[in-house]
C-alpha cells in the first residue's frame, strides 16, 4: 500500500500554501519518497522562491530575518542591489562618523538620500525597504520633486 490515488493526493496538497516560501511541510513531503516527489510535482505547481541568506556581518541595518525571500517581498534584483548599496552606504557613514579627527565632515548628519525615476516608484521602494529592514526611518526630507528622500537608522 505504497500508492495513493491522485485525487486523494491532490486534495491533501490543497491544504498546503504553495505560493509562499514558508511551506516547509510540502517540501518535507517531497523528501519522504521518490514516489511522492514524482506525483506531487506533476499534480501541484510549486512556486520556487528566491531567498537571500544574509551572513552575520557588522551591518548597521537590522533585518527582519537572516533569510529574506525576494519573491514574497516582491523585490526584484535591481531593488535588492539598491538595498545592498544602502547597507554599504550606512556602514560607510557610521565608520566615518566614528572617526573623531575628521572635523571637516558633518558628523551630525548620518542620513542618506535614495532616488527613483518617479514618486510612485520611490513610495513602492520605501514600502519594500521597510518590509525587509526594521530600523530604517524615512525622514520625509524629500528632494527632486518627490523623487528622492532621506533615510536614516533608528
Amino acid at each position: 500500500m505504497n500508492k495513493i490515488d491522485d485525487l486523494v493526493l491532490t486534495n491533501i496538497c490543497k491544504y498546503f500554501d504553495t505560493k509562499t516560501c514558508k511551506c516547509k511541510e510540502l517540501v518535507y513531503l517531497l523528501y519522504v519518497s521518490s514516489y511522492f516527489r514524482e506525483k506531487i510535482s506533476k499534480l501541484v505547481t510549486i512556486q520556487r522562491h528566491k531567498v537571500v541568506l544574509l551572513a552575520d556581518s557588522k551591518s548597521k541595518i537590522r533585518w527582519c530575518s537572516n533569510k529574506i525571500c525576494l519573491t514574497c517581498n516582491r523585490v526584484n534584483d535591481n531593488e535588492w542591489e539598491e538595498i545592498m548599496n544602502i547597507k554599504q552606504r550606512f556602514s560607510n557613514v557610521y565608520n566615518i562618523n566614528s572617526l573623531k579627527y575628521l572635523s571637516y565632515m558633518n558628523r551630525d548628519s548620518s542620513g542618506i538620500y535614495i532616488h527613483r525615476k518617479t514618486q510612485q516608484e520611490l513610495e513602492s521602494f520605501i514600502i519594500k525597504l521597510i518590509k525587509v529592514a526594521t530600523n530604517i526611518v524615512i525622514t520625509r526630507n524629500y528632494c527632486c520633486n518627490g523623487k528622492g528622500v532621506e533615510i536614516d537608522l533608528a
